[in-house]
């Protein structure tokens, strides 16, 4: 519950926050154009951030007028079904990374068919939740650390990109963390 409190402010601080959000439009819409089986027959719910509950966050109580959404992507199923309320008069979506009830390991987690998701209802920004050791001694359980970069060491057999299959692109990696936002959720 300490952890939903912490979000739930950071959270306030992005959604009310005057700033120009990136425009993705570039990237398509929704990608459905390219995958006409999978189009949705009707209106997808819309949501503008995202919320991912990593380990012991696994819903968000403080949503309000809820709804859930179970997609099926061109990448399978995202790891649970997509909860969608408000909070703080704005639409958001919440997707616990392990699934409902903690079932998948970090190598399980079908990152692709998270983000598909995601972007399909249109959100902008993803802010994601993590429970993670320390070692630094003044960094306890239960604090909160906004990271201005990652590393990630979650090697496995699973899929690290939409590319290949003859599509090649290179993304940087270098600013994988919003600094305005990490900045804004550090003023809470």
């Amino acid at each position: 519950m300490e952890r939903e409190k912490m979000v739930v402010s950071a959270m306030k601080c992005l959604l009310l926050a005057p700033r120009a959000r990136p425009d993705i439009s570039r990237h398509g819409a929704t990608g459905y154009e390219e995958h006409g089986p999978l189009a949705p027959t009707q209106p997808l719910p819309q949501a503008q951030l995202a919320v991912i509950g990593g380990s012991g966050f696994y819903e968000m109580d403080a949503l309000r007028d809820l709804e859930q959404w179970a997609p099926e992507t061109p990448y399978g199923a995202p790891s649970a079904p997509i909860t969608i309320g408000t909070l703080h008069g704005k639409r958001v979506a919440f997707l616990p990374r392990h699934g409902v009830g903690h079932t998948l390991t970090p190598s399980e987690i079908p990152v692709r068919a998270n983000m598909w998701a995601l972007k399909s209802l249109g959100v902008q920004g993803i802010f994601a939740v993590s429970a993670v050791g320390s070692l630094k001694e003044e960094i306890v359980p239960l604090h909160m650390v906004v990271p201005d970069q990652i590393i990630d060491r979650t090697l496995s057999d699973r899929p690290v990109s939409f590319f290949g299959g003859g599509i090649v692109a290179h993304v940087g990696f270098a600013e994988a963390v919003d600094v305005i936002a990490s900045l804004l959720g550090q003023q809470r």
